[in-house]
């Protein structure tokens, strides 16, 4: 279910439906010339409903387009009931009518007279409820009528007004200074950006079957309740969670507490028990005026501030949401995705689990994965096993067929087939939507009717075989085809942030021994995503791409040699060498040679520059995600693999080098005045960029190579004799390896001493080989301040009963005579150096 889904994609399957019910009606009419005239009433009654259900859709297309509000999180219950007496009626109509009929069978009426009036009554009052709404003018009104005839419209919009109304007051609450300060101290992840989007995904009318269930209601209605949804892969749970949610926020009244949560695959931080648990808490105080008061309290008691972490563990965080819901009545915390958590998700679910006290009000609703780490910690957890219902699955695939014909994909000659497709989809599903939609997209991609026959009699029985025949037909096609899919999912998984469409077909256009960016080299979105079908898809109301379901991710993890060269060539094996290749490839372009940078003299003033360059960055979107990124590949590669390319790039004499030395040093700065504070943006000055790139006193090769902390690239600088101590505007190569990036933070004129700590450990395995190779090599340490350094880096120094730890602080003491017993005691009475160990990690006693 990748796409936007609305109201009017929901009436469109019911047209589906009942243009379904009409042709086996007439079938039947003809074929028995005496059908009765409550049979002929019925068929006609029908065929007049699919006329109005053909208008309203025109209807809410129209007001859909007008009101981009996220409205299919309603009960339409009216759809919904329409859509089981069409059902009904087909279900039986197709058991009694064969597509084929022997010339001795006799077709008979599936309905007893009795219920052939019920229906013919149903079918009028749905008639009657979609004359009302054709009139509406504004998208709740539609959505009122369509939700619940008894309920007066001025009642719904109350809810509505009353949900809106909270959420504005929670975002005013937000905006407050000093407690967004405080808030922050909890996370700043925004749980409504998954909830809007997952509510955006959902087909209207479906999973109405759940939220009326007794397990929901009895759950719903029970102080201190619990219970687990759990299901296959596919089985459309988090749409069915951002389902419930939107229902608990409409029947819920202000003294009940809500706080949501998704775990998504893509998001590391959303696997981080803090993360979590910080996101839950933060919603609840900006439930509740008196919360803030127990913020502060917190926050003070474990020493939360804007530098620190603090003292709190994880277990303290459960007592402080427990402590939060006494605010409430009651208080409804649900979680969807457990299983997506990658890293100690049993011990995350016992978090969870933990806020349901004996004697508390919080009642608690998981979904995920039927794991067995998971069953086990919630193993006294009352369960819910689902699966897409059949009805569900009808709808959604009746309205697939209507949407994509509208949209030209699917060109569907044969009416009969419409209605084959639906059934056999339906029955092949097992419960999955996901499935279904692997194949719909597949039937797209056919020519013929016959060739979608044809395809339904061969459907793949899961979702790995699913994403195999998609491989497979990407196989038949073109080297370059094949290419462009495997380097569009290393990007979609392994970017460090998303690309936008624009910098991903960039970055797609380039091959290897291109000299210049041509725009005619580049693909269109709708080639990518026709080649990548069902394998990605567009973010909803984004300029990003993304995989389209959890399981694309461990399909293409899972894939081994076993699976023959044309499979195995899309395995994500962790590696980063083909990305390193892509931006080498694009900065090397020829018609970035001899191209001035946007500074051409020392003079010029900060307007000039910034116009120059965003005309630049423009022009070539993609060289911005490589100017911040392209290191972090290249650790993630073997060196072996992109040496060649590495030692290229860092050729002093080359332009690509000057091209992306400038760059990286500019957006260092840019990252120093958005995240820290510490640096205006009038200090960008253009001389200083010029200064350190092509200035007399410019780092070298060696500088920015152990600024970016690559061991194997000092190596070979070393090894072809680049001078160790050569003085630059940031310093030594040696202080560079210990302040990264600070090194250039440093010529930025900071405050003498200023602890710049917010680096942390950042990849300091890598670093400390840099600096003992340095240091061995024979980098002086004579007029290296060691203390002053390691000072502005404290937090790097944790102590971790590491012996690479020691043999570099054993290595310094040695090379460094100066480095005496007092100086050490200076620099230990302002750095606290931590020492780590497992037993924090014992019983749940996480630091954070």
């Amino acid at each position: 279910m990748g796409e936007a889904l609305g109201v009017a994609s929901s009436i469109a399957g019911l047209v589906s439906l009942a243009d379904t019910v009409v042709r086996l009606g007439y079938k039947y009419i003809r074929d028995v010339k005496d059908a009765e005239k409550s049979v002929q009433n019925l068929i006609k009654e029908v065929n007049n409903l699919s006329g109005v259900l053909h208008s309203l859709e025109n209807v809410a297309q129209a007001l859909e387009a007008q009101d981009t509000s996220v409205h299919s999180s309603s009960k339409i219950k009216h759809l919904y009931s329409c859509q089981i007496t069409l059902e009904k009626m087909t279900d039986q109509l197709q058991k009694a009518i064969p597509e084929v009929k022997s010339t001795s069978q006799k077709l008979k009426w599936p309905f007893k007279k009795a219920v052939t009036s019920e229906l013919l009554e149903d079918i009028q009052s749905h008639k009657l409820t979609m004359n009302m709404a054709l009139n509406t003018q504004q998208m709740s009104t539609l959505i009122e009528i369509l939700a619940n005839q008894e309920q007066l419209i001025e009642g719904v919009l109350a809810i509505n007004d009353r949900i809106e109304a909270s959420r504005i007051e929670r975002q005013r609450l937000a905006a407050d200074e000093r407690l967004r300060k405080k808030l922050n101290l909890l996370g700043t992840i925004d749980v409504m950006k998954w909830q809007n989007s997952n509510i955006r995904l959902r087909q209207p009318g479906t999973g109405v079957w759940f939220t009326e269930s007794k397990d929901f209601k009895d759950w719903a209605s029970t102080d201190n309740s619990k219970l687990w949804i759990y299901g296959i892969p596919g089985a459309g749970k988090t749409i069915l969670m951002a389902s419930v949610i939107s229902e608990i926020e409409q029947t819920q009244d202000p003294s009940h507490g809500l706080a949501m949560f998704y775990c998504d695959y893509k998001d590391i931080q959303t696997h981080d028990p803090r993360t979590i648990l910080g996101a839950l808490a933060r919603q609840l105080i900006l439930q509740h005026e008196h919360a803030f008061t127990q913020l502060e309290a917190f926050c003070e008691k474990h020493h939360m501030t804007d530098d620190t972490q603090g003292s709190a563990t994880t277990d303290d965080f459960c007592e402080f949401i427990v402590e939060l819901s006494r605010n409430f009545s009651t208080t409804s915390i649900v979680v969807d995705g457990l299983d997506e958590i990658t890293e100690d998700r049993a011990e995350v679910t016992r978090l969870l689990k933990s806020l349901n006290k004996p004697s508390g009000t919080i009642k608690t609703l998981f979904a995920s994965r039927n794991e067995v780490d998971i069953r086990i910690v919630l193993e006294d957890y009352p369960s819910v096993s689902i699966a897409a219902k059949s009805g569900d699955l009808r709808l959604y695939v009746h309205s697939e067929i209507e949407k994509r014909t509208k949209l030209g994909k699917l060109r569907i000659r044969d009416h009969n087939l419409k209605d084959h497709i639906v059934k056999v989809l339906t029955e092949g599903a097992d419960g999955m939507f996901r499935w279904v939609a692997c194949q719909m997209d597949y039937l797209c991609e056919c020519s013929t009717d016959r060739d979608r026959r044809e395809a339904l009699r061969k459907l793949p029985p899961d979702l790995p075989k699913s994403y195999e025949r998609i491989l497979d037909r990407v196989n038949r096609s073109s080297k370059e085809n094949q290419t462009l899919v495997r380097h569009t999912l290393l990007w979609v998984v392994y970017a460090k942030e998303p690309l936008t469409i624009t910098q991903l077909l960039q970055a797609l256009a380039v091959r290897p021994g291109d000299e210049t960016f041509e725009k005619e080299n580049m693909t269109t979105l709708d080639e990518l995503l026709n080649w990548c079908s069902s394998l990605i898809r567009q973010k909803s109301q984004s300029d990003e791409l993304e995989l389209a379901h959890f399981t694309v991710k461990e399909y293409l993890l899972s894939l081994s040699e076993e699976c023959g060269p044309g499979i195995s060539q899309y395995r994500l094996s962790g590696d980063h060498a083909e990305i390193v290749r892509m931006c080498y490839d694009f900065l090397s372009l020829s018609e970035f040679d001899g191209m001035p940078l946007p500074v051409t003299n020392f003079g010029q003033e900060l307007t000039d520059f910034n116009e120059a360059w965003t005309e630049f960055k423009d022009n070539y979107s993609f060289i911005e995600y490589v100017f911040y990124f392209w290191p972090e590949h290249v650790h993630q590669s073997t060196w072996s693999e992109i040496s060649n390319e590495v030692l290229l790039l860092f050729d002093e004499k080359r332009s690509s080098y000057r091209l992306w030395t400038f760059g990286f040093y500019h957006y260092t700065m840019l990252f120093l005045h958005r995240y820290t504070g510490l640096l205006k943006l009038d200090d960008l000055l253009p001389a200083d960029h010029l200064n350190c790139v092509m200035g007399p006193s410019r780092p070298s090769a060696l500088h920015w190579a152990a600024m970016i902390a690559l061991p194997d690239l000092c190596t070979a600088l070393i090894d072809r004799g680049t001078d160790l101590n050569a003085p630059s505007v940031v310093g030594s190569p040696l202080e560079c390896a210990i302040l990264c990036s600070y090194a250039i933070y440093e010529d930025a004129h900071l405050s003498a001493g200023w602890p710049l700590r917010d680096f942390g450990n950042w990849r300091w395995d890598s670093r400390k080989k840099v600096i003992k190779n340095l240091i061995v090599a024979g980098a002086s340490l004579d007029n290296v301040d060691v203390i002053g350094l390691l000072y502005r880096h404290s937090d790097t120094f944790e102590y971790l009963d590491d012996e690479s730890d020691a043999d570099l602080f054993r290595l310094i003491f040695d090379k460094n005579p100066t480095f005496s017993v007092e100086s050490l005691s200076a620099f230990l009475q302002h750095t606290p150096l931590k020492r780590r160990s497992d037993k924090h990690y014992a019983n749940g006693k996480k630091p954070l």
